[in-house]
């Protein structure tokens, strides 16, 4: 079992991880370092790694988000601060969409290795930047607390980008949905 665990981590170096995930430019480069990491690390590593991937996609997203939302400040402030607002609106829905996990590994599962919960932020990350770009066509969104926490963002998202037709919301939602791995369910003990 102990030499076991030395090749693994002889295979991939913990700070070098943490270090390339402190560089990465892009999400999709955070998670190209992550996901080797969670298959090979053991618990003890991967708890601190999965938090440091979501904390890279979370770096990302705001820096690609600055580019867009602060030229705005001098030359449209009124569109500026209805983008700050949505954002402030998506980061709180993250934060309480994801952080229903906390609770979870307190009351049921110390011994876990504490993925759920980073993932879920590294894919709404990833999806907040595919919205960046421009609202897909990814239909209604079908996960009913998706609609409920980040039903506010989306419509502000929505004004922010000037759209006023009835589906934009239903959209936005859509993207949000479409690359996340948790489904929103109640978490009990037990899963």
């Amino acid at each position: 079992m102990l030499v076991a665990l030395v090749a693994v981590l002889l295979s991939q170096d913990p700070d070098a991880v943490s270090g390339g995930l402190a560089r990465a430019k892009t999400v999709e480069k955070c998670v190209s370092i992550y996901t080797p990491a969670k298959k090979t690390f053991p618990t003890a590593y991967i708890r601190g790694v999965s938090v440091e991937a979501a904390d890279c996609t979370r770096r990302v997203m705001n820096a690609e988000l600055d580019t867009v939302l602060v030229p705005l400040k001098k030359s449209d402030a009124p569109r500026f601060k209805l983008g700050m607002q949505a954002q402030a609106s998506f980061n709180t829905a993250v934060k309480k969409y994801c952080g229903r996990w906390e609770r979870w590994y307190a009351d049921c599962c110390s011994t876990c290795s504490f993925t759920e919960q980073p993932e879920c932020e590294m894919d709404f990350h990833a999806a907040r930047l595919t919205l960046l770009k421009a609202v897909g066509d990814e239909g209604a969104a079908k996960r009913e607390r998706t609609t409920k926490d980040f039903s506010e963002f989306a419509t502000q998202w929505c004004q922010f980008l000037g759209d006023t037709s009835d589906t934009c919301a239903s959209r936005v939602l859509g993207v949000l949905e479409h690359g996340q791995r948790d489904d929103g369910r109640e978490l009990k003990c037990g899963k």
